[in-house]
């Protein structure tokens, strides 16, 4: 601890507080050829420190070691600059809580202090020696920056050296190196000697502290090892492509992944989401052409950002990625000896291990895994890799294939010692999900030989000792299979096929719901951007399928706001309205249409033949072949045809025949694999316009609707037809109680629902129908 005499008040800040008082040197402060100032001197090296600006606050994982002790615990910093932790301290530890407030501190934005400087000697050979004339300090600056500081008072003498330096992104300095000296006051005597070294985190713009290491060797020659390392940073509530922005949405789409993808790594590390390899085929196509052989990265909330190729890794499905805020490591995978095109399948499961460096795009191959693993997970605990669940796929089949039993654990601060093998939970698992909460290793769910897993158990590396934690939530048939687990803020979150987030309740007895993901999914990644922000990219679900989606999601306990998003893309067509829409799964289709402005101009120029595709997950439009003829107000539905093809049949409408205005008696029929048109031999018993039409039990239903031109009138008759060469025909003795045109219409269980639309007296209907489709 230094204690600086000013102006009659004390100041506390450790030795480590100096080491930042850099200095680069401004040519333009200098004017007419002469000499800067002191003063200008000192301001210049201000204004080149490293500073927070518009800061959010942070929370990180934290590693206390003190002369071999270690303590694993949480950090948060407030955007006030404030800083508290839960790590249980000893009075011995009294330099943690110092230490972070120096590193902390130093960071805080500060008007330059007009005290005034002088110059105290005349050479310029070592630097310049500049004091401050209120007396708190002396400073050797050499070669553009602060190499020396001098402090002394009556009841402490300092000596800092700034040995090495290191430059952020935007040139500003911060220290890398430092020495320390402190002295007996009176007599000038050495007391002790501090090395400190420094390593920085770029996490959305601000370089947050990653490793503080000091080794201190006192007068009789005692020697303490102290050390400070922070990981899995996570800025507090910011949108990094807007650090000024008031407010994060509650739900964003971002750049969609540049391909479906499934059993693949990914990890968030600073402002960037790196994705690597993964299986972009059939869901049970095996083959080496069917992995993605890509390692990309993307600054996820900069929408003008692309995916960046990185070097790349033997690709491999089913494999973990993780960070430890400096290095991405890559952990073992499946991979395959055939290709997709041949018959029978060659499984490989492999025991690769390799970290990434992003500061050189490199990667450096570590020591394998003492066996093949695939179907397996990952997560940092502290400053260890552990890996949970999978088994050893080798050959042609799955059948009686060898399972891990045990966990494995790797030391990052001793690399050397391998890997090293610890019993596992009781049982055995793969495509499970695993996070680090708490200083544990939780193993959540998966596959057993036998049957789905929801059993979540929990594993203290302090203990070497399991225990059991509240089963994973039965919301589906595949409950607990292929789910994703991250914690951040303080929680711990998981999500499956359900799409529902779910939350570990504070007492760790059961888990609570969050919120859902607008795409629900499994085989994904879940992710932390922040203290109260997830994002979830790839997987495969009931209605995206496999999928490129990304998108993130806030769940902290604000009052909830409407979860829409919203976005534009470019739009050729002519359409203004009254277009047949149909959404299946995430593309949504738009046929026909009216192009003028005004709601009852039926001009044979107005209605147009354009047909569009929009893709909701990638938020993208293509057009599609025109329509046979200009139309409007149809009803679009899917036509199975086998349980792998499916059409898209457009049934009635308005168009104009024979110059006049008609509702239509036309089936056309869209193949959306080979984008042809054609139209259906069978036909409706009539024509029919601004109707509804659904599927249930592979049959096509059409509701209400009216006919236009001189028969203008609303019908009340209820259609059906099996999609095949058969007619569509109107079900006997069957009425819409309430006819109704331009209505909504939707299938729920046994049951489709009849809303709005306007009856025969141009009166909106204020009632709701609905049809029991079994009776």
């Amino acid at each position: 601890m230094i204690i600086l005499s000013r102006q009659n008040s004390l100041r506390i800040a450790t030795a480590a507080a100096c080491c930042v008082c850099l200095l680069k040197l401004n040519a333009a402060s200098a004017t007419d050829n002469s000499q800067p100032t002191a003063e200008q001197l000192m301001q210049t090296a201000h204004e080149a420190r490293a500073v927070w600006n518009d800061f959010p606050g942070f929370s990180a994982d934290i590693v206390v070691r003190t002369n071999g002790v270690e303590k694993t615990g949480h950090v948060h910093v407030t955007q006030d600059f404030d800083c508290d932790h839960d790590l249980a301290l000893e009075s011995t530890d009294e330099w943690v809580s110092k230490k972070l407030r120096s590193l902390i501190s130093h960071r805080r934005p500060s008007e330059f202090s007009q005290v005034g400087f002088a110059f105290v000697d005349e050479s310029a050979r070592n630097g310049r020696l500049v004091t401050r004339q209120d007396g708190s300090g002396m400073f050797r600056i050499a070669n553009g920056l602060i190499r020396e500081v001098l402090r002394k008072s009556d009841t402490q003498w300092l000596e800092i050296s700034n040995m090495e330096l290191t430059r952020t992104t935007e040139g500003k300095v911060l220290p890398k190196s430092t020495s320390v000296c402190y002295r007996d006051p009176g007599t000038g005597n050495l007391l002790s000697n501090r090395s400190n070294t420094f390593a920085w985190q770029r996490v959305g713009g601000f370089d947050l502290p990653a490793r503080s290491y000091t080794v201190e060797v006192s007068e009789n020659g005692q020697r303490s090892v102290r050390e400070l390392v922070l990981s899995n940073h996570r800025l507090t509530s910011v949108c990094i492509e807007s650090k000024n922005s008031a407010t994060v949405p509650r739900i964003a789409l971002h750049k969609p992944l540049p391909e479906s993808l499934t059993s693949f790594g990914a990890a968030v590390q600073d402002d960037y989401l790196y994705v690597f390899s993964g299986h972009s085929g059939d869901a049970h196509g095996f083959g080496a052409d069917l992995l993605v052989k890509h390692f990309r990265r993307i600054r996820f909330d900069d929408s003008d950002a692309e995916w960046e190729e990185l070097a790349m890794q033997p690709p491999a499905q089913s494999v973990a990625i993780v960070s430890d805020g400096r290095f991405i490591y890559r952990i073992a995978g499946l991979s395959f000896l055939n290709s997709g095109h041949e018959e029978k399948p060659n499984f490989n499961s492999t025991n690769h291990f390799a970290k990434y460096d992003p500061s050189t795009n490199e990667w450096t191959e570590l020591s394998p895994l003492p066996e093949p693993r695939s179907s397996l997970d990952a997560a940092v605990v502290g400053r260890s890799i552990f890996v949970a669940g999978g088994w050893n796929l080798q050959g042609e089949s799955s059948r009686d294939v060898p399972w891990h039993d045990d966990i494995l654990k790797f030391n990052l601060d001793n690399p050397d010692a391998g890997w090293q093998s610890l019993p596992g939970p009781g049982y055995t698992t793969r495509a499970l999900s695993v996070a680090a909460h708490d200083g544990r290793f939780f193993v959540l769910g998966g596959i057993k030989e036998r049957g789905l897993t929801r059993r979540v158990s929990i594993f203290d590396p302090e203990t070497n000792e399991w225990s059991e934690g509240p089963e994973l939530k039965p919301d589906s048939s595949s409950a607990g299979f292929a789910t994703s687990a991250f914690a951040t803020g303080g929680h711990l979150y998981y999500t499956g096929s359900s799409g529902v987030i779910y939350r570990l309740k504070s007492d760790t007895s059961d888990w609570e719901i969050v919120d859902r993901l607008m795409f629900p999914r499994m085989f994904l990644r879940l992710l932390p951007v922040a203290d109260n922000r997830l994002i979830a990219l790839g997987g495969t679900g009931s209605v995206t399928g496999r999928t490129a989606v990304v998108e993130s999601i806030r769940v902290d306990a604000r009052a909830r706001e409407d979860k829409i998003l919203k976005w534009s893309v470019p739009f050729s067509g002519r359409a203004k309205h009254s277009q047949s829409l149909l959404l299946d799964g995430t593309q949504l289709y738009a046929f026909g249409g009216n192009a003028s402005p005004q709601p009852h101009d039926f001009s044979q120029d107005g209605l147009v033949d354009e047909a569009f595709v929009f893709d909701v997950t990638k938020q993208s439009v293509e057009q599609l072949p025109n329509l046979p003829m200009p139309m409007q107000s149809g009803a679009a539905v899917i036509n199975s045809k086998t349980s792998e093809h499916e059409t898209i049949v457009l049934t009635g409408g308005m168009g104009h025949v024979d110059g006049r205005l008609q509702s239509l008696p036309t089936l056309l029929e869209f193949d959306s694999e080979a984008k042809t048109w054609a139209t259906v031999s069978a036909s409706s018993p009539g024509p029919r316009a601004m109707h509804a039409a659904v599927t249930h039990d592979d049959a096509v239903w059409v509701f209400g609707g009216s006919v236009v031109g001189e028969d203008r009138q609303h019908l009340d008759t209820v259609l059906h037809w099996w999609g095949d060469e058969s007619r569509m025909a109107a079900l006997p003795s069957t009425h819409v109680p309430t006819p109704r045109r331009s209505l909504g219409a939707a299938v729920m269980d046994k049951h489709v629902y009849l809303v709005g639309g306007l009856t025969d007296k141009a009166g909106i209907a204020d009632s709701v129908d609905v049809f029991n489709f079994e009776d």
